[in-house]
């Protein structure tokens, strides 16, 4: 009888170990488990994608096309009873190749609006930044009307001063 006891002594302890150690693990897989479903693991990759409720990405914009207007403008303005010269450089930016090529097949008569558009304002006006942006945007709405009224082309999206040189 003592040998009995002595077995399932031994037996007892043996079967506590076995039922703490599938416990711990037990436990410790189900800390896991919670985390990668509170963290959002569990969600099929399909269906977030075609999840209605999320907002759809905007496509990436074309790439953008630079047409410099070469050669720079060279401006002259009576200034206190001085001559003064101002240098433009001028590239405008448009979406599409054919709005680039556009440009350039039109490129005398937008010199000529653009010439004639800068040399209306004043030395002090195109001194001022923001008198430079003002005229930036002028001459964005002059190159947009002439392509407008000569070809269907997307319009020129902006125009950039590449150099701008007053003395």
């Amino acid at each position: 009888m003592a040998k009995e006891q002595a077995q399932s002594g031994k037996g007892g302890k043996a079967k506590l170990i076995t039922l703490l150690v599938v416990l711990m693990l037990l436990l410790a897989g189900g800390a896991v488990a919670a985390t990668l479903f509170l963290t959002g693991a569990f969600k099929p990759q399909a269906q977030a994608l075609t999840d209605p409720a999320a907002p759809t990405p905007a496509p990436p914009p074309p790439p953008a096309h630079y047409v410099s207007l070469d050669p720079p403008l060279i401006l002259n303005f009576a200034y206190q009873g001085e001559i003064r010269f101002a240098q433009v450089s001028v590239a405008a930016m448009a979406r599409s190749e054919a709005t680039a090529r556009a440009v350039e097949a039109h490129l005398p008569r937008i010199r000529n609006a653009l010439i004639m558009l800068f040399s209306s304002k004043s030395f002090d006006a195109l001194e001022a930044v923001v008198g430079k942006e003002a005229v930036r945007q002028e001459a964005l709405l002059a190159i947009r009307e002439i392509l407008q009224e000569e070809t269907r082309v997307p319009p020129v999206e902006a125009l950039y001063f590449t150099n701008f040189v007053m003395q």
